[in-house]
């Protein structure tokens, strides 16, 4: 066979993104053991792209029904391999039928060149393995390996999304022919066809985590719009008796899997999870009525109560997409399709940071004010600062984001907050905080009742 290994990229160890390094493919090297085309994914035009066909240098039609056997054979296989409905299979034999009911025959699948068992138009990836399992002393650096698997309907371009705690890095891919660039949120950013494992690392720094301990965090990778999350557990020297994770934490209101008009003031309950080492528990909240499928965005962090108010945008205009513009982020999908879906449609990886609406508590003169703002769907921990506009006076805000003090006056203020994430994401929001005078209420609240003239508690 002769081979063309001109015009293959000298910056690209795999030319044609078919998961074989160009230099296997030109001298046929163990154990590839086929000399193939390194401009070419697919050397024998059998649909199955040659780091994935088991016979890269043949096509075979016996039964004659134009639809090549090796063709049939890998697709059977990927049904079971990455768990798909096991009632595809008699339907691939058939090249009129259609595995995956998107209204497409499988022999015209066969001839575009799209995956017979993946609705046209979906995409989704599995991280590999999941969860992904991390063992580490303490004050050390360690990288972990983990493959993205894309397994979408046609070839596509991804983002691994950096992790939230401070103790991971930002993931890297281990070979730079899959590595397009970092984008503006350094993301490492990666192309892939169905079935081809990226393979990726993870930095890891252990520094000041504690011994026997169990740290959390989840992996995201963004293909098409669509958000796919993997768990990550980091084990610190765990010894005979490793601090353990709570268990038994379920979603009590409203019931699991429920299917809600929108999410705004939705009361969130759920039972308090057991831990075995008594240790005090937080819990994240992901919340997101958006949301297509995956893990939902992540609401609130580090909530030490079992109950939660809901929040989010339920108007496009709130999320700071451009009226005039169909495609706000310019990543080709129309915002409305993107909402829809659940992506941010003015970002292309990710949902913004979102500051709660709800209104803050109403002041009195003279009395030690406390008011929390709360935000939400982003990368906490969050900062807070006053963007224009003043608080009433004797009153400030603190960069966690609590309103304390004793107001002065009795006034109605308007003001600007704003709220930055680790992402580098920035909302900002109007407020509105009335200060009024001690007195001012009826009957049985500050003026004439409990604190005026009465005794606390008749």
């Amino acid at each position: 066979m002769n081979v063309n290994s001109h015009g293959t990229d000298p910056l690209n160890p795999d030319s044609d993104n078919d998961g074989v390094r160009d230099g296997v493919e030109v001298y046929g090297l163990a154990p590839y053991g086929f000399v193939t085309d390194p401009n070419n994914p697919d050397t024998d035009g059998d649909g199955v792209i040659d780091g994935l066909d088991p016979n890269p240098l043949g096509v075979t039609d016996a039964n004659g029904d134009g639809v090549a056997d090796e063709w049939v054979s890998f697709w059977t296989n990927q049904v079971a391999l990455w768990g798909f409905n096991p009632g595809m299979l008699a339907a691939l034999l058939n090249p009129n039928g259609d595995a995956d009911g998107d209204g497409i025959s499988n022999r015209a699948e066969y001839q575009n060149g799209s995956v017979p068992i993946v609705t046209n138009g979906h995409y989704e990836a599995r991280i590999v393995p999941a969860p992904l399992v991390i063992t580490a002393a303490p004050n050390a650096f360690v990288t972990a390996a983990f493959d993205v698997v894309d397994l979408s309907w046609r070839p596509s371009t991804g983002a691994i999304l950096q992790l939230t705690q401070p103790w991971a890095g930002v993931p890297n891919l281990r070979f730079a022919n899959y590595n397009l660039q970092f984008d503006e949120h350094e993301q490492a950013r990666f192309y892939s066809r169905f079935g081809v494992r990226v393979p990726c690392l993870l930095p890891i720094d252990t520094t000041n985590l504690c011994a026997d301990t169990v740290y959390s965090d989840a992996l995201r990778v963004v293909i098409g719009g669509r958000t796919n999350t993997c768990e990550v557990l980091l084990y610190i020297s765990p010894g005979a008796h490793p601090n353990c994770a709570p268990v038994d934490c379920a979603l009590l209101a409203p019931c699991d899997g429920a299917r809600l008009i929108g999410i705004l003031d939705q009361q969130l309950t759920w039972c308090a999870a057991h831990d075995a080492d008594g240790d005090t528990l937080t819990y994240d909240v992901h919340c997101d009525w958006t949301s297509a499928a995956g893990t939902p965005a992540l609401m609130r962090a580090n909530q030490s109560g079992t109950d939660s108010i809901a929040f989010d945008v339920d108007d496009e205009t709130e999320l700071g997409t451009d009226p005039h513009n169909p495609d706000s982020d310019g990543d080709g999908v129309w915002d409305g399709e993107e909402y829809y879906r659940g992506a941010n449609p003015r970002d292309r990886f990710d949902r913004p940071v979102q500051i709660d609406p709800r209104p803050l508590p109403v002041a009195t003169v003279g009395y030690a004010y406390y008011g929390e703002l709360q935000a939400g769907y982003g990368a906490p921990s969050y900062r807070w600062s006053v963007s224009s506009g003043w608080l009433p006076a004797g009153l400030s805000l603190t960069a966690a984001g609590i309103i304390t003090g004793m107001p002065a006056q009795a006034c109605g203020r308007s003001f600007d907050v704003q709220v930055h994430d680790q992402r580098n994401d920035t909302t900002v929001t109007n407020l509105q905080l009335e200060v009024q005078a001690r007195g001012a209420g009826p009957a049985g609240t500050i003026g004439h009742g409990v604190l005026g003239h009465g005794r606390i508690g008749e």
